[in-house]
């Protein structure tokens, strides 16, 4: 890779909520194993398994939690990255019917460590 590089992290809620408000759900391992082959046309990425924490805007209502996926993902800076990242959360947002998907994308220093790099 060349060129400046940016750090991209997709944040997967877990919880498919319910069609009444009640039920719920979970994104199986296996179903966001197959989003991935659907949607993630990158050639590497990471996938981080977390539990995401959230506040409700009135203070006085009860904080979230949720088990969570993070696709980290390693690309040029520019709108063509940008582009592909909020495609992979717009789809995911359908796949698991969230209300929105959290994405950040920073600035990242990136290299392949091999033997040649520590010589």
């Amino acid at each position: 890779m060349s060129g400046r590089q940016v750090r991209a992290e997709i944040f997967c809620g877990a919880t498919i909520p319910g069609r009444n408000g009640n039920d719920r759900a979970e994104v199986s391992s296996y179903m966001f194993s197959d989003f991935l082959k659907a949607y993630v046309t990158f050639p590497g990425y990471t996938v981080v398994e977390a539990v995401g924490y959230w506040k409700d805007s009135d203070p006085t209502k009860w904080s979230g939690r949720e088990i969570t996926r993070v696709i980290v993902l390693y690309g040029p800076e520019g709108p063509a990255f940008r582009a592909e990242v909020r495609k992979i959360a717009d789809n995911y947002r359908i796949f698991a019917r969230q209300d929105a998907v959290a994405v950040g994308i920073v600035p990242a220093y990136f290299y392949l460590a091999t033997t040649e790099t520590f010589q």
